[in-house]
């Protein structure tokens, strides 16, 4: 899936935008505070609905303005279609394809892939577990065509029994109800955790090893799926977890709780790889996200780079260009300066825009 067109109104700093972005690479260079993440931020609105930075949505609205609208014209296969969102200051964001207004933002999402790599992008390594089962469920959800509605049916069910856990007097049976339904759905979500980690590791090894090769301080990478609880059945943990249930309020075991542990040479990643090496093999991550998905469904991934020159040198920035340009996919990255990614550039077909405080023009 790739954007032919993009029409962005009324998002930050951005004045009104139209334009015809190249099927594989585009560059965005500008000073800091010109519009180049805003219009990042306008591509993720569009798959999403919602913003990378902020919440609600409603502060992507330029300052004067109503609403925001941002329209793409996505081809695949000699097909072409419309797609849009249109957030107003009060309101759900309103999303359409081909016109048809029914449509879910969680459908557009599954229409549009993206990946988004920042400077950011280390807190897969160093934040909590949450990070890092989005990481896993954005690849179940793109591949999977019942994920997202397991996923629901869990969360449904959780929220129900926490809301018993916590009532008073707290009795037990209430409690557990809920608890077939939730060993049922979390053990599916498990079981297809355990088999994306499975499929996926066989591409994104490969790639990590390549990205990291030239650290002799990485002698080996290990990642490893947790589930939420340490016995063989859920159940099993569940009925363990009362006494700490019944004092937290709170479900304590299920793939609600689940990390994927990242570990080089045995140890957590970001105790021993610095700022840059956890982004190098972030970028690895999210590259292999796009490979397997690509793997899996044959669609395309459309990556978001985000200011590639930070934490990373001009070897490893190579490293990262190449390995997306070998994908095949749409690639829209910002810089300050052109020169910083002169020779990842060299040998890859790119459109370059600049952008210039909230204009968007390509050189004369």
């Amino acid at each position: 899936m790739k954007l032919s067109c993009l029409k962005i109104q009324g998002v930050r700093n951005l004045l009104n935008v139209n334009c015809l972005p190249d099927p594989h690479m585009n560059v965005l260079v500008g000073p800091n505070g010109s519009g180049k993440t805003s219009f990042l931020e306008s591509i993720y609105l569009l798959s999403h609905g919602r913003s990378f930075r902020s919440h609600p949505v409603t502060t992507a609205i330029r300052q004067g303005a109503d609403k925001f609208t941002v329209f793409g014209k996505l081809s695949e296969n000699n097909r072409e279609f419309n797609v849009g969102v249109e957030k107003a200051r009060h309101g759900r964001a309103l999303c359409r394809v081909e016109g048809d207004p029914t449509i879910t933002l969680s459908r557009l999402a599954s229409l549009m892939p993206v990946q988004f790599i920042s400077p950011d992008s280390f807190k897969l390594c160093t934040h909590g577990p949450e990070v890092r089962r989005h990481f896993m469920d954005w690849g179940l959800f793109h591949a999977h065509a019942g994920y997202q509605a397991l996923w629901s049916t869990y969360q449904r069910v959780l929220k129900q029994r926490n809301a018993a856990l916590k009532e008073y007097p707290l009795i037990k049976k209430r409690v557990q109800i809920w608890d077939l339904d939730l060993v049922k759905s979390g053990e599916e979500i498990s079981a297809l955790r355990s088999k994306f980690l499975k499929d996926f590791l066989p591409i994104a090894k490969p790639l990590i090893d390549k990205f990291l090769k030239s650290f002799s301080d990485v002698s080996s990478v290990e990642l490893k799926y947790e589930p939420g609880w340490e016995e063989k059945e859920l159940a099993e943990a569940l009925n363990r977890a009362w006494g700490e249930e019944a004092s937290r309020k709170v479900t304590c075991v299920g793939p609600h709780r689940a990390d994927l542990c990242l570990k080089i040479n045995g140890l957590r990643a970001d105790h021993v790889l610095s700022r840059g090496q956890q982004k190098l093999l972030v970028c690895a991550l999210q590259v292999a996200q796009g490979a397997f998905l690509k793997k899996e469904t044959g669609k395309d991934t459309i990556f978001l780079v985000d200011d590639i020159a930070a934490e990373l040198d001009g070897m490893s920035r190579q490293l990262v260009l190449n390995a997306l340009s070998e994908q095949g996919a749409q690639i829209f990255l910002t810089a300050i300066e052109g020169g910083l990614l002169q020779e990842g550039l060299k040998a890859a077909e790119h459109k370059m825009f600049h952008v210039k405080q909230g204009q968007i023009y390509l050189p004369q």
